[in-house]
């Protein structure tokens, strides 16, 4: 943990006589191909890190794997945030603008379904950034 650096879902405690930090939940950032259609290894995936306070964190993609992630997560009961893109970036920067805020927003894993590659991608930056990244592909015919 970085000086200074808020730990994700995390705040700062006052009333104890130690400055301690209360961990409030895990944030966990799905990302994955928008043609992503295997609504069982998502589910499968997704309940190794259920706990209802933890939140889920993705694009806002209306299709794939980041929507059926969301759409899982929220029948659970688990508070989703969507990021959609901000169009008003600079060309060339929509995207790794997008996941960039989205770390810095904290994360504490990544879950990529299906292909995330390249140094833009946001599994490439969770991994420079030192989150753990779980990757799954589609199960076969």
């Amino acid at each position: 943990m970085e000086p200074g650096r808020t730990p994700p879902g995390a705040h700062a405690d006052a009333s104890r006589s130690f400055y301690t930090w209360v961990v409030v939940g895990m944030r966990v950032l799905v990302t994955g191909s928008k043609f992503w259609s295997d609504r069982r290894t998502i589910m499968e995936a997704l309940s190794l890190v259920w706990e209802p306070d933890t939140v889920l964190v993705t694009g806002a993609c209306p299709e794939g794997a980041e929507d059926l992630a969301a759409r899982c997560w929220q029948r659970w009961g688990g508070r989703v945030e969507r990021w959609p893109f901000d169009w008003d970036c600079p060309e060339g920067l929509v995207v790794i603008g997008r996941h960039r805020a989205m770390l810095r927003a904290g994360a504490d894993t990544c879950l990529t379904f299906g292909s995330s590659t390249g140094p833009g991608s946001l599994c490439a930056l969770a991994r420079e950034a030192g989150i753990a990244v779980f990757e799954r592909e589609a199960a076969g015919p």
